[in-house]
C-alpha cells in the first residue's frame, strides 16, 4: 500500500479478490505472476481517495504493448442467491458488486470510495521464457501517487488447445431487442459476429445454432421472438421446401470467430418434451406460424415435418464437414416423469437422423440407461451418480439451481469458488460443459428485456449474474470479471493437462504426487480459498517448466 499528502490510497489485487465500493484498498505494491505463452493473466489496482477526480496510468515493460487496462464498474444486486449459506458467498446483498469492465473509459475515484481498474495481460506466443516485470505509476491530480511493479515468469511451454467442449447458450434474440436490428439483417451478423468472438475467446468453441427459435425458458403459451435459421415453405399437404443458406452462413460465421461443435436447438419444449417449438413458414406467399404450443412433439403432422426436415439437416452438416461435430437437443432439462414423452420425440430423431448424438442437460441416469440421451449433461449437484456409473461421453451443467457448495460464477459467489470448475472438469474427465446464460437479458419466462447492469437477477427470479456473463455494449459485448475468471479457471485445466501429459514420462504415481489434486473430492468437496488455486497453479507451472 502506498499513500500519499493527496490521501490516495493504491494497491495490487488478484484476480480472485472482490473489492467493494467501502472494502479496504490492498497492502501490495507488488505481486508475482505466472502462466504460459497463449494464456490470459489478471489481476487488479485498487484506488481509494478522499476526493473526486481522475486517475491515470503509466504501463511500461517488455509486456506492457499486451496490457489491456479496463474500468471495473458496479452492477445492482438486488435479489441475492436463494438456499445457500451466507459463509459460502462473499454475501452483502442488496448492493452494487463490482462486474462490468469498461474499456476506453476514464478511472473516476469518489470520495471514500474504493474502485478498479482490471488488468488483462495475453502472454504472446513468442515471449522469452523468464521473468518480466510490468511497471505501473499511478497518477491523481497531475502527480505520481504510486509505484507498482507485477513480476511476470513466462513458462517455457505453450498453452496447449482446449480439448473439452463449452458451450454458454447463445440468444440472438436478445441481442435483436437490444441492439434493434431486423433478424438476420446486415446489422444482426455484425453484432453477432462480436460476441461470438468474445464467446471463443473465453474458451466457448460449440455453440448453440437456431434453426428454429429456441423454445428455452418460454411461460406456456408465449412466444419468445422469432429467431429462426432456417427457411420453411409450405408446399402441400404436409409438405414442406427447406432452404438452409441462413444456416450456412451462420456456421462459417462461427467458424470464422473460433467455433468448431453446433448444437442444434431443441426441438421440442423444454421440462417434458410435450409441444413443438416455434415455426414460422410462408404458406401461400405469406408468413405464419404453422407448430408451437397447440402441436403435440410426437404427433404425427410434426413427425412428418420433423422427418422431412432432419435429412436435409444432415445433408448440410455433412457438406460443412460438421456432422462429427454436431448434437441434437430434445428438451431441456425433462424429469423422470417426462421419459415417454421425451423418448417419443427422440425415436423420430433417431429415424430421421441416425448419426447424429443427443446432447441433454438432465440430472435423471434413466435417460442414460434407457438409451434415450447419448451424451448426458447432468447438474454439476447430480453428476457423481454418472461419474460413479463410468457414462462415457459426460458432460456437466450449473445453472440457478446450483447454489449448494457447487461451484458457479454468481455475482454473489467467491472468485475462487468460480475457477474451480477448471480443475473439477480436470480431475473428473468430462468431455464438456454447459451453461445456459451468456447473454439472457431477459426477464424470466419472457421476452421483456432488462438492463443488466441494474437487474441482475432475471426479474427477481435468479440468482444474480446467473443468466449473463457479457453486458451488452454500444458497439458490442462489455465483460464480466466473472467471465475472466471462468477463462482462469479453463486455462488452469489447460496446464493440468499438458503437466498430466509431461508427467506421465516419469515413474507411475509421480503425475499424481505433480498435480496434488487429492484435496478435489468431488464436485461438493474442494478447497475453497483462492490461496490454494493460486499456489497450486504456480506448482503447475513451475513443474511443466522443468518438465518442457
Amino acid at each position: 500500500m502506498i499513500s500519499s499528502a493527496a490521501r490516495v490510497t493504491v494497491g495490487l489485487g488478484y484476480s480472485l479478490e472482490t473489492f467493494f465500493a467501502d472494502s479496504s484498498v490492498p497492502r501490495r505494491d507488488r505481486i508475482q505472476l505466472s502462466g504460459l505463452r497463449g494464456e490470459v493473466l489478471s489481476f487488479q489496482v485498487i484506488c481509494r481517495s478522499d476526493r473526486q477526480g481522475e486517475v491515470g496510468l503509466d504501463v511500461s515493460g517488455a509486456l506492457a504493448a499486451s496490457a489491456t487496462a479496463r474500468r471495473i464498474d458496479l452492477a445492482h444486486v438486488e435479489h441475492p442467491t436463494y438456499r445457500e449459506k451466507p459463509e459460502n458467498r462473499i454475501g452483502r446483498a442488496p448492493g452494487f458488486y463490482p462486474d462490468p469492465l469498461i474499456a476506453n473509459a476514464p478511472w473516476k475515484t469518489y470520495p471514500g470510495q474504493t474502485r478498479g481498474i482490471w488488468f488483462t495481460l495475453p502472454i504472446p506466443s513468442q515471449a522469452p521464457a523468464g521473468r518480466s516485470r510490468l511497471k505501473i505509476r499511478v497518477r491523481s491530480g497531475g502527480r505520481r501517487v504510486a509505484e507498482l511493479a507485477v513480476d511476470v515468469q513466462v513458462v517455457s511451454a505453450t498453452l496447449p488447445e482446449q480439448q473439452l467442449k463449452v458451450t454458454h447458450w447463445f440468444h440472438n434474440d436478445c441481442l435483436q431487442s437490444y441492439y434493434g436490428f431486423e433478424a438476420w439483417s446486415a446489422e444482426h451478423w455484425r453484432i453477432a459476429e462480436q460476441y461470438l468472438r468474445n464467446a471463443a475467446e473465453h474458451g466457448v468453441n460449440t455453440i448453440l445454432t437456431p434453426v428454429f427459435t429456441p423454445p428455452l425458458d418460454t411461460a406456456v403459451g408465449t412466444e419468445r421472438p422469432t429467431m429462426q435459421l432456417v427457411d420453411v415453405e409450405v408446399t402441400g399437404r404436409d409438405e414442406y421446401r427447406f432452404g438452409f443458406g441462413n444456416l450456412e452462413k451462420w456456421m462459417d460465421l462461427c467458424r470464422r470467430c473460433g467455433m468448431m461443435g453446433f448444437e442444434i436447438s431443441h426441438l421440442s419444449t423444454q421440462w417434458g418434451a410435450k409441444f413443438a417449438p416455434k415455426i414460422v413458414a410462408k404458406v401461400n406467399g405469406r408468413m405464419r406460424r404453422i407448430f408451437g404450443w397447440e402441436t403435440r412433439a410426437s404427433g404425427p403432422e410434426y413427425r412428418k415435418f420433423l422427418l422431412q426436415f432432419l435429412p436435409g439437416l444432415v445433408s448440410v452438416l455433412r457438406r460443412k464437414g460438421a456432422s462429427t461435430r454436431a448434437f441434437l437437443h430434445v428438451s431441456d432439462e425433462p424429469q423422470v416423469a417426462h421419459l415417454a414423452d421425451y423418448r417419443a420425440v427422440r425415436d423420430i430423431l433417431r429415424q430421421g437422423a441416425p448419426e447424429l448424438p443427443v446432447l441433454e442437460a438432465l440430472s435423471n441416469i434413466e435417460f442414460y440407461r434407457e438409451g434415450a440421451v447419448d451424451r448426458p449433461c447432468p447438474a454439476s449437484n447430480h453428476a457423481q451418480a454418472f461419474l460413479d456409473a463410468r457414462v462415457p461421453h459426460l458432460w456437466t451443467y450449473y445453472c440457478c439451481g446450483q447454489t449448494d457448495r457447487v461451484s458457479n460464477r454468481f455475482l454473489d459467489f467467491p472468485g475462487a469458488r468460480n475457477r474451480i470448475l477448471g480443475w473439477q472438469l480436470h480431475k473428473f474427465g468430462f468431455e464438456g460443459f454447459l451453461q445456459w446464460g451468456f447473454n439472457h437479458w431477459y426477464a424470466g419466462l419472457t421476452g421483456e428485456l432488462l438492463d443488466p447492469y441494474t437487474t441482475a437477477d432475471g426479474g427477481r427470479l435468479l440468482p444474480p449474474g446467473d443468466a449473463y456473463v457479457v453486458y451488452p455494449g454500444k458497439d458490442g459485448p462489455v465483460d464480466s470479471i466473472r467471465w475472466e475468471v471462468f477463462r482462469e479457471g479453463l486455462q488452469d485445466m489447460r496446464a493440468l493437462q499438458l503437466l498430466a501429459r509431461l508427467a506421465g514420462r516419469t515413474p507411475p504415481g509421480d503425475a499424481a504426487r505433480l498435480l496434488a489434486l487429492a484435496p478435489i473430492k468431488d464436485m461438493f468437496t474442494y478447497p475453497r480459498s483462492m490461496g490454494w488455486i493460486l499456489r497450486q497453479r504456480e506448482r503447475v507451472n513451475a513443474a511443466i517448466a522443468r518438465r518442457a
